[in-house]
């Protein structure tokens, strides 16, 4: 789903342009000083925003506030460069909506790039917060 996304930006995006790799390599650093930092998946936080978010906050020792869950739409002065590129949606929303699956095949020409991003993933993911899905709303 992320490269299909990503895609619409960038026509051939590559390993690099995905930040997988790095992203594992950022957390191996972390844990080989004996850390083990929160990972969010953004599926897993669609599927459950108040069970996932809690769990973050708990680990990272703050409250959860009921209000993490809504916010006024609109753009951000922290949204950064990106913001043009990835942040419509979330400008136009005030609040989470529920995960769906997307329909859209992966298409050939980026076959080999899920290829390589898979093994990266999975160890992220299998780190990844999980919520109650119970607690989703």
């Amino acid at each position: 789903e992320v490269l299909i996304s990503y895609a619409r930006s960038v026509s051939r995006p590559s390993l690099l342009d995905t930040g997988y790799a790095q992203q594992v390599e950022i957390l191996e650093h972390l844990q080989s000083r004996g850390l083990d930092p929160p990972i969010l998946d953004s599926r897993e936080v669609l599927k459950s925003p108040r069970g996932v978010l809690s769990k973050l906050c708990e680990r990272l020792g703050i409250d959860f506030l009921p209000e993490m869950l809504s916010w006024r739409p609109g753009a951000r002065p922290e949204d950064g460069v990106w913001a043009p590129f990835w942040y419509q949606n979330v400008h136009r929303s005030s609040g989470f909506q529920p995960y769906r699956t997307k329909e859209q095949p992966l298409p050939k020409h980026l076959e080999p790039l899920w290829q390589q991003c898979l093994p990266f993933y999975r160890k992220l993911s299998e780190k990844a917060i999980r919520g109650d899905d119970s607690s989703a709303w």
